[in-house]
């Protein structure tokens, strides 16, 4: 298993981690915990946390839709920063590749 951050921003509203994790079986997800300002006005709480999840499958869908490219890199270069879960799911959405997402507030 190997995991790397994808984006981690602190500021007066945001408060934001988000990492992957891609596992031996070629599956992968992604984890953001939000506790930020804007996750208390959203959601009336400090602390939200989301997972996307790829089966091997999905995640061969989404290297073949790059051509091939290493799936770190994939991540790393189209899909971090603030708005990479947002541009991700609207890459997949386009393309047809499927997606498990889940989300607790506490």
């Amino acid at each position: 298993m190997e995991e790397f951050e994808l984006c981690r921003i602190k500021n007066e509203n945001v408060d934001l981690h988000e990492y992957a994790e891609l596992k031996e079986d070629g599956s992968f997800s992604i984890h953001g915990e939000d506790f930020g300002t804007t996750a208390s006005e959203v959601f009336d709480t400090d602390d939200y946390e989301y997972w996307y999840s790829f089966t091997a499958e999905e995640a061969g869908c989404l290297v073949r839709s790059f051509d091939g490219m290493d799936l770190k890199t994939i991540l790393k270069e189209n899909f971090s920063g603030i708005e990479g879960d947002r541009k991700l799911t609207k890459y997949c959405d386009e393309h047809h590749i499927h997606y498990t997402f889940h989300s607790e507030i506490s």
